[in-house]
């Protein structure tokens, strides 16, 4: 594999190609310029490609969206010159433009939130804040310029599709930036080409005087800076991995307000253009509600998994002890006591109940620390669970006491358990670098079929007799 290029020859390829834009749009007009600027880009972001340095479906979709707008720029020279029909490849632009976007609206997305990404949502928020702030340029600034040029039904539609995928990306991005910083010019690089594409969007709206003419050629300049931007972010040491740091997420009242105001955001326009008697903008209803609507609905979704998964922890947490992972003393006295009553009734073999308390664990937090008894812990966990069998339980009953609770033949289980937890406690621990030998006293209480015994007195009589049978000490070397 080739070495990548170092972020000085991203930087000079950036003003390269951004000076060329500008010189051959001053001296061939916008559309050469354009194709300059889509062939290059085209250029270094294939080989980066070809090559492995930049990877993944975040490049190929820019690539793919690259090509094709190479094409249509192409297409935008050569057939005028060979027809003599200034608009003769328009109907080329009209397929070419809305697929080559879409790849490169694709790719800086996949980029900063790459596929597999569990929490997306600060950046599907920035978007739709600055989509909202984008219907509104779009309502008072560019969509009263176009009726004015007397745009056709096609570029309309194909306008503030574009102006609005363009701001959302431009927010994204300036979410994934701000949350970096400085130190990844990678997301920089595929910001600037976002806000260039934005930018050149508007102003080629608002500089055209006729449609039938189209923009001035310095609307060249920002083609220059968007393309730059996207090859720049290739070459660049950090553009194969700009995505944004995962964020905590709750359910806010500003987030819900925020997903409102996005929602209504263009039905609140169409309103007040037709309580003021102005033409009302059903195009912007229409395309706000195919950018808009996926996204909040989207957002809806990520946040209901996020309550729901908040949930579900809450739930485990209730009956199951944080450090180790077993069951904690709720869990294990509610089960005691639905096995009781089955003994109780006859319907359970018997049942036996084993406290198992670790010997001068208390020395072992005094001379080597808090953190190295809970590793014990965990680590008498894993075996106790590891040894015993699938119906039986083992709890962390508090500090360093645990229960186990099996049913069966009471004088076989009693050995079983008695058995399993030598077993389990015989070979040394190894610690961070401490070998530890643990041991534990036992005791255990048998219920019998037909007995009928409460919980309180089948703990307590297996806690005494574990505290009759208190062992030797651990001991660390």
């Amino acid at each position: 594999m080739r070495r990548p290029a170092n972020a000085r020859t991203a930087h000079l390829v950036f003003a390269v190609l951004v000076i060329t834009v500008a010189v051959v749009a001053v001296t061939a007009g916008r559309r050469p310029a354009a194709l300059v600027a889509t062939a290059t880009a085209l250029v270094v972001i294939g080989r980066q490609v070809a090559v492995g340095l930049a990877t993944g479906p975040a490049w190929r979709a820019v690539l793919a969206g690259v090509a094709v707008l190479t094409l249509d720029a192409l297409g935008s020279v050569a057939v005028p010159a060979l027809t003599g029909i200034p608009d003769a490849a328009s109907g080329l632009s009209a397929v070419a433009l809305p697929l080559g976007f879409l790849g490169l609206l694709a790719g800086p997305l996949l980029l900063v939130s790459p596929p597999g990404r569990r929490n997306p949502g600060a950046l599907i928020d920035a978007a739709l804040v600055a989509i909202t702030a984008t219907t509104v340029l779009w309502a008072v600034v560019l969509r009263p310029q176009l009726d004015r040029i007397d745009a056709t039904p096609a570029t309309v539609v194909t306008s503030v599709l574009t102006v609005l995928l363009f701001g959302g990306m431009t927010g994204a991005l300036l979410r994934s930036f701000l949350a970096q910083g400085a130190r990844h010019a990678g997301v920089g690089y595929v910001l600037v080409s976002a806000t260039a594409g934005l930018a050149g969007n508007a102003f080629k709206v608002l500089a055209t005087d006729d449609a039938a003419v189209g923009a001035p050629w310095w609307v060249a300049v920002f083609w220059g800076l968007a393309y730059g931007g996207l090859a720049a972010a290739s070459l660049h040491p950090s553009g194969a991995a700009v995505a944004v740091p995962p964020s905590a997420e709750r359910l806010t009242r500003t987030r819900i307000l925020g997903l409102g105001g996005a929602l209504l955001a263009a039905p609140v326009i169409v309103g007040l253009q037709a309580g003021l008697g102005s033409p009302v903008d059903g195009v912007l209803v229409a395309a706000n509600a195919v950018v808009v609507v996926p996204l909040v609905l989207g957002r809806v979704a990520m946040l209901a998994r996020l309550y729901h998964a908040a949930e579900a922890r809450l739930a485990h947490l209730a009956e199951h002890d944080e450090l180790t992972g077993l069951a904690n003393r709720r869990a294990v006295t509610s089960a005691l006591r639905e096995t009781l009553a089955r003994v109780s009734d006859g319907s359970s073999p018997g049942a036996v109940v084993a406290f198992l308390d670790l010997d001068d664990f208390k020395s072992v937090n005094d001379g080597l620390g808090h953190p190295t008894g809970d590793r014990l812990l965990v680590a008498v966990s894993e075996r106790l669970r590891g040894r015993l069998r699938a119906g039986d339980t083992v709890a962390r009953f508090g500090g360093d006491e645990f229960l186990i609770l099996c049913e069966g033949d009471p004088e076989a289980v009693e050995r079983r358990i008695r058995e399993t937890v030598a077993a389990a406690l015989a070979e040394p621990f190894e610690l961070d670098g401490t070998r530890l030998t643990c041991r534990a006293s036992v005791g255990t209480r048998a219920v019998h079929p037909g007995e009928s015994t409460p919980v309180d007195e089948v703990l307590s009589a297996a806690d005494a007799e574990m505290y009759r049978h208190k062992g030797r000490p651990a001991r660390a070397t």
